[in-house]
């Protein structure tokens, strides 16, 4: 089988880095079962990067907007404080979140999702977090 090329996880990074100041990096031994980027970290973020087609496009319909969930904002939009209300909410993207809330629940950080469709801008990914975590996240703070 061959490798998954891992040029979205290097260029959000690199996008990641340029706006928290924070160097992040793939490091692909924890992303297996967790983050994909840099852990730890000053900020205590778990960021899990997604590059799939199965991404659904309306997360780039309203941006930045929030659910009753969660929150997506893309890295353009980074610290975006007037999110706009959606009901509708994506199992695909609750799942993501999940999966990162069970590797921070047994090693701490804030989960966060970044997602991207492949052929868009790296700029144009948009970060996921459980509502509850925008604030922090959205000024850079640490958990």
């Amino acid at each position: 089988m061959r490798a998954r090329p891992r040029h979205a996880e290097n260029r959000i990074a690199e996008e990641i880095t340029k706006i928290t100041h924070e160097l992040f990096e793939r490091e692909p031994l924890i992303g297996l079962t967790g983050p994909d980027l840099t852990w730890p970290n000053k900020l205590g973020w778990a960021i899990d990067v997604k590059s799939r087609l199965e991404v659904p496009h309306h997360l780039w319909q309203y941006e930045p907007y929030c659910t009753a969930t969660y929150a997506v904002v893309s890295l353009n939009h980074w610290g975006a404080r007037n999110l706009t209300v959606q009901e509708k909410e994506s199992k695909i993207v609750i799942g993501y979140l999940e999966h990162m809330k069970e590797w921070t629940d047994v090693n701490g950080g804030t989960p966060i999702v970044v997602l991207h469709r492949p052929g868009m801008e790296y700029r144009q990914a948009v970060l996921v977090c459980y509502i509850d975590n925008y604030e922090q996240v959205a000024r850079l703070e640490e958990a």
